[in-house]
């Protein structure tokens, strides 16, 4: 194995494993530091790839762990928010070829640091659980246009999952379902393309141990997080998103 092999591996199981914990702990953070750490090395598309296995199994572990008695009732919550969000984002495609994806990324990115300002100074938005069912669609209709426009739908998902102020619990459990749902369309897109090298499908390999064991300490460590500790960690997560964007958007 040469050295630069022997490299790429290692980034690969150490960005991997650190974005684990962080996804085992609020279901958030893996592509946002997994992604950018094995890009320079293997090239963004290879890097999506590397992990997306991986990912996608940690999804179920997340649902499993975090499931209540009733899992199958819990999860129609957010069915109206998935059958906007697939609406939405064959909209947001749609649009994509008439829409400047760089300003899309600025505005994103900005929409995002508004929500943790107004969170850390104590206006947190807050969504009454009467009215969600209205708010539903149109959160799911929102992120399924912003994952459409520009392939990020993770923060306007949490952003609306934290406005309902949901438990550790449910927030993680419910999260997992819709990124389940959005995996198997990807996933969908993967197989029809043939994305699947063998240099790409051995690199998953090499990823999924990282990511599952990362996982697993991301669940102990949600499990000495209070409440406000959970939030926080979204919160700061989201910020890291915010400014990624935002750094997309002017480098164009």
């Amino acid at each position: 194995m040469s050295d630069e092999a022997g490299l790429i591996l290692l980034v690969i199981a150490g960005a991997t494993f650190l974005g684990a914990i962080a996804k085992g702990a609020v279901n958030l953070g893996l592509n946002l530091l997994a992604v950018p750490a094995m890009a320079p090395l293997v090239g963004v598309p290879t890097a999506v790839l590397t992990i997306f296995i991986g990912k996608a199994l940690s999804d179920f572990v997340l649902v499993y762990e975090s499931r209540a008695e009733d899992a199958l009732t819990e999860s129609r919550r957010v069915l109206p928010f998935l059958l906007l969000g697939c609406a939405g984002a064959v909209g947001g495609t749609a649009l994509l070829a008439h829409l400047d994806r760089d300003i899309l990324f600025v505005l994103l990115g900005g929409v995002i640091l508004v929500f943790v300002a107004l969170d850390y100074a104590g206006r947190a938005i807050a969504i009454p659980p009467g009215q969600e069912r209205y708010w539903a669609p149109i959160a799911g209709l929102v992120s399924g246009v912003s994952q459409g426009l520009t392939g990020a739908a993770g923060p306007t998902i949490a952003i609306y999952m934290l406005s309902l102020k949901l438990t550790p619990r449910e927030f993680v459990f419910l999260t997992s379902v819709i990124f389940i749902a959005i995996n198997a369309g990807q996933f969908a897109g993967i197989l029809y393309l043939d994305l699947y090298t063998e240099t790409r499908l051995f690199y998953a390999v090499v990823a999924l141990a990282p990511i599952l064991l990362g996982t697993w300490v991301g669940i102990r460590l949600r499990a000495r997080l209070t409440s406000l500790g959970f939030r926080r960690g979204i919160l700061l997560i989201l910020t890291l998103m915010a400014l990624n964007l935002l750094r997309l958007g002017i480098a164009g």
